[in-house]
Parts: C-alpha cells; structure tokens; sequence
C-alpha cells in the first residue's frame, strides 16, 4: 500500500469537503424539484470525481454516504409521515363534522374572530356509482369502479347506467 504525503492527503479531504457541499446542493434542489440544478450539480460532482486519481475510492464512498444517508433520512421521516398522514385525517374529519354542523343549521356561511368559514359548492364533480362496478361497461373497471373515466365519461354526454354526477361541498376558510 502506498503512502499519501500530507499534502495529497489535505487535497482529498478538499476533494471531500466540495464534494458534501455539492451532495448538500443537489439533495437540496432535489426537494425543491429544482431538476435543471440537480442535472448542473450532478455533472459537477461526476467531474470532480473524475478528475482525481482515486476516483473510485470517492465514487463508493459517495455512493455509501448517499444510500446510508436515504437509510436515516426514511428513518427519520417516518415518524414525520404518520403524523402528517394523522393530522390530514384529523382535519378532514374536523371539516366534515363542521359542514354537517353548518347544514344542519342552515348556514352556508360563518364569520369568526379569525375568519370566514363557507359551504362551497365543488369545481369538480363527484361520480357517484349506484350499481355494482362489475355492471359497468369494462373499460370504466378496475378493483373499483374508475370515476375518473366515468366522470369524462358523462361530461362527455356518454349515458353510463347507474351512474349520476354531483356536486359535493367542501369547507373553505378565508383567512383574514
């Protein structure tokens, strides 16, 4: 095995040390869906590691970090996903609760300290299937009924039997 003088062993933790400033930047642009910058910093690292004599020793110790770091990144953010995925259900059953509240009361619309709250109509209509998913002509079937081609379907003035369209309402607030 070779020995590394002080200076090629300064210049490889350089190497290193720009190589997690651009791991840092290409992860960050990446969660911001940047992919211009993700495919610019890519290529930057891909070239610097080139260019030094163990390319290889840097291209497995970038490919390690980086399925070592996915590892903990998913273990951390696990956690932060059953809470988002709790929290989501929370509010949709907060809202559904506050919209019965309002119908039954024969509001469509409520001022608070905070804000506005009102029953709006839906921009997009639900599909509503009244018979058994396997009555439905094949192409609008998969393990359920697919209301997406059924509502095009219909808007599309196609007659599909035991399907009716509707507008739902939902809850939205108007912060002031």
């Amino acid at each position: 095995m070779r020995k590394h003088t002080s200076q090629e062993h300064d210049t490889f933790f350089d190497i290193k040390r720009e190589i997690r400033s651009i791991v840092g930047a290409i992860t960050k642009a990446q969660a911001k869906g940047d992919r211009e910058l993700v495919s610019e910093r890519t290529d930057e690292l891909i070239a610097l590691i080139d260019k030094h004599e163990d390319k290889y020793a840097l291209y497995a110790d970038v490919i390690k970090k980086s399925i070592d770091g996915a590892r903990e990144s998913k273990k951390i953010a696990r956690p932060h996903n059953a809470k988002a995925r709790a929290l989501n259900e929370l509010a949709e059953l907060l809202k559904q609760r506050l919209k019965d509240d309002m119908k039954q009361r024969n509001l469509k619309e409520v001022e608070t300290r905070i804000c506005t709250i009102r029953i709006v109509k839906d921009d997009i209509p639900t599909v509503i299937v009244n018979i058994p998913a396997e009555q439905l002509p094949e192409r609008f079937q998969r393990v359920e009924p697919n209301k997406i081609k059924l509502r095009s379907a219909i808007i599309d003035e196609e007659e599909v039997e035991g399907v009716t369209l509707e507008l739902g309402e939902h809850i939205k607030i108007y912060r002031y």
